[in-house]
């Protein structure tokens, strides 16, 4: 079941400047975990404002559990939102916090009073109900945003970028915490972040946003294995896909008259494409007729190492364990798995599809 629909949004502030979002679609349904993705002024947070009433929609219709709400009023569209600065008021405690939505609809003290000590136990808030924001840390801000979310009992949240301000520790602590109680609510969830590791480790379905356009919906696997272009290629990823440009032939594809993949295409792939493959993908080997790659420098990473050089003046940057002794200015030689590789047209950017021994490779 659709929870909220956008059908051919546009957003535009003045008919002289250039438009945040248009022609914008997307259907969110019931319990999803929808993140918007994408670096900074691409419309993420304009669409979420949108949704919750705090930003007017140029043209297009948006809809929730099916009535059109391009004009109702944010505070009847039964909704809650947790912002990026928490947004609290610092002259009142944790319960006045959390219960003030309820005070302002002029709920029952005791209705209230229960609510809210239910929602404080269930985001470990209990003890603090008596303090005021500045007693806390970034982490227990956080929990009271989410607290005056969560007590209004609606089934519908949006975030933007409500863990920016958290160290790094907290941040992977609170994104637990939100899937969890997403989980246990069974809310539907729209959130936003320009995270692409905050994107893959919460979201049901990702979108990823580029200069106001959806470029690619789809779960973090598809997202992942299967970009529709390069630029959601590059986004999502960490390091960053490697991009190189080749030659197309009947057998292979190749730099100048090196060989970096054996991949049999079909007569419909241009002469010369980009091909994708990520760090994670490459192969070290010892055959001295491989590809070499010469190394400019290496990153100590913890479990891994990253390794950035070139080959035939082209950049590449290769993952490995940290317990290989590689040094800068030494040489590796490397094989790429064509099963891995993705191809895109170079004009475009659009990831081609064709078929690799009987395969779909995207």
């Amino acid at each position: 079941m659709k929870k909220i629909s956008l059908k051919n949004i546009t957003k535009q502030y003045d008919t002289n400047q250039e438009k945040i979002l248009e022609n914008f679609n997307l259907d969110i349904y019931d319990k999803e975990f929808i993140v918007l993705v994408g670096p900074s002024g691409c419309g993420k947070s304009t669409t979420l404002r949108m949704i919750a009433g705090l930003e007017s929609i140029t043209s297009g219709e948006l809809s929730i559990n099916e009535q059109v709400m391009n004009d109702v009023p944010s505070k009847d569209r039964g909704i809650a939102m947790v912002f990026q600065n928490y947004a609290l008021f610092p002259h009142l405690t944790v319960f006045d916090n959390i219960a003030f939505g309820l005070k302002i609809r002029k709920e029952d003290k005791k209705v209230i009073k229960e609510r809210v000590e239910e929602t404080a136990a269930k985001l470990g808030l209990t003890n603090y109900l008596k303090r005021k924001p500045k007693d806390l840390s970034g982490g227990q801000r956080q929990r009271v945003a989410l607290g005056r979310a969560i007590v209004r009992n609606t089934n519908i949240f949006l975030m933007d970028e409500p863990l920016s301000n958290l160290d790094a520790k907290l941040r992977i602590q609170m994104r637990e915490e939100i899937i969890q109680l997403h989980n246990q609510l069974g809310t539907t969830t729209v959130y936003v972040t320009h995270d692409q590791t905050e994107a893959m480790t919460m979201a049901s379905r990702i979108v990823v946003l580029k200069d106001g356009a959806i470029q690619q919906v789809g779960t973090p696997h598809e997202v992942y294995m299967h970009p529709a272009n390069m630029f959601v290629a590059s986004f999502i990823g960490s390091p960053t896909i490697n991009f190189l440009t080749v030659k197309v032939t009947s057998h292979a594809l190749k730099i100048d008259e090196q060989k970096i993949v054996e991949m049999p295409l079909d007569n419909s792939t241009p002469n010369e494409i980009i091909i994708g493959v990520r760090p994670e993908d490459i192969e070290l080997v010892s055959e001295p007729d491989a590809i070499k790659l010469t190394i400019h420098r290496v990153e100590m990473m913890g479990a891994d190492k990253y390794v950035y050089g070139e080959i035939m003046g082209q950049k590449l940057t290769v993952r490995v364990h940290n317990e290989l002794d590689i040094q800068s200015k030494q040489h590796l030689h490397i094989k790429l798995n064509p099963r891995k590789v993705h191809l895109f047209e170079k004009e475009t950017g659009k990831a081609i599809e064709t078929f690799v021994k009987d395969t779909v490779v995207v």
